[in-house]
């Protein structure tokens, strides 16, 4: 009897421990937890007072079976935590995996778009600079044009005023061979000529007419054809200079105006070739910002998805574990408790043989 008592202290420990743990984890919550100090405590009095053995057998054999099938419903629901456990992690490998390359995907996107956006907009800025530029380029041009243009109707209205001053001396000289003219009034035309020539720098080319006039005028006389038909020549050659000059002149005027139109229109198909430039990486830009903006938003739904999934994934394992650690641990209580019902049949049959 010592030695069943013994047994009953073993069951009552390990009933202690298997009865609290039951009630909180055992898949089988829903009926009254197993009490094996119960059932010990019922076989020693049975065999204390001499009970039959076939109750203390049918008692110790439902005891058992309860073992038994509860740890074959455990099974059934450990393998069944396996398979779900399995499902669950190859869908949430799944779910990373997909949100993990489309992460990737969208910070690739990004960064490009990112990289593009910086090129466009060092490219802006340099097109911008060269539109200025040029534009002041075309501005030059404009004034430059203006400058010849004025200058040019100088040259003009110099060019009219002498041949006007010549061909009045002419006409005057023929008035005084003629015996119609006054020698006074030709000084004071050599005199007009003269400050008409200081002022346009043709002091020099018409030093030959100042000096004819000049000798027509000491002579005081109309006598002197020889000297009249020279002066004629003069001035007649100076009008003949006059109108090669001019024609010279406006070949001249003529090669600016073309050169300048030219230029002007070169200029201006370079600034169409920029404006149409910065419309173009302006339009980029646009671009490149929304496909920052889209991808943006997927890189940080893709992270939520991730981050969503992984510790959804990390909890299931953790469950899971948790799951095998308390299924290894009932089973070893279980297998006490077996390990005691043996011991106890032992017992009994040596009790009654």
């Amino acid at each position: 009897m010592r030695t069943l008592s013994a047994i009953c202290l073993i069951a009552l420990m390990v009933g202690s421990f298997a009865t609290t743990s039951y009630k909180v984890m055992s898949p089988m919550n829903t009926k009254p937890a197993r009490n094996i100090v119960s059932v010990m405590t019922q076989v020693e009095s049975m065999m204390t007072n001499g009970g039959p053995i076939e109750l203390v057998h049918d008692l110790l054999n439902q005891f058992e079976d309860e073992i038994t099938a509860e740890q074959a419903a455990h099974d059934g629901l450990h393998e069944a935590s396996i398979v779900d456990y399995a499902n669950e992690s190859d869908f949430r490998r799944r779910e990373v995996n997909d949100a993990v390359a489309t992460l990737r995907e969208a910070e690739a996107t990004l960064q490009g778009a990112e990289d593009q956006t910086r090129r466009a907009n060092s490219d802006l800025k340099s097109a911008q600079g060269a539109l200025i530029e040029t534009n002041a380029r075309l501005l030059v041009l404009y004034e430059r044009r203006e400058q010849e243009a004025a200058q040019f109707g100088a040259d003009q209205t110099s060019y009219e005023f002498a041949v006007a001053l010549l061909e009045d001396v002419s006409a005057f000289l023929e008035e005084l061979l003629s015996g119609e003219g006054e020698f006074e009034e030709l000084i004071q035309k050599g005199t007009k000529l003269m400050k008409s020539a200081i002022k346009t720098n043709r002091v020099a080319s018409y030093g030959s007419a100042f000096a004819v006039l000049a000798a027509l005028s000491s002579k005081n006389t109309a006598a002197d054809s020889e000297l009249f038909e020279q002066a004629r020549n003069i001035f007649n050659n100076l009008l003949e200079a006059e109108e090669a000059n001019w024609v010279d002149r406006v070949a001249v005027e003529e090669q600016l105006i073309a050169e300048n139109e030219a230029s002007v229109e070169a200029t201006l198909e370079i600034i169409a070739e920029l404006e149409q430039h910065i419309e173009n990486l302006q339009i980029e830009l646009v671009n490149l910002n929304r496909i920052i903006v889209t991808q943006t938003g997927v890189a940080a739904a893709a992270t939520a998805k991730r981050d969503r999934n992984q510790n959804l994934w990390d909890e299931s394992t953790a469950l899971f574990e948790s799951q095998n650690i308390f299924y290894e641990e009932a089973k070893v209580q279980r297998r006490q408790e077996r390990d005691i019902i043996d011991a106890v049949r032992q017992k009994v049959q040596l009790r009654w043989g």
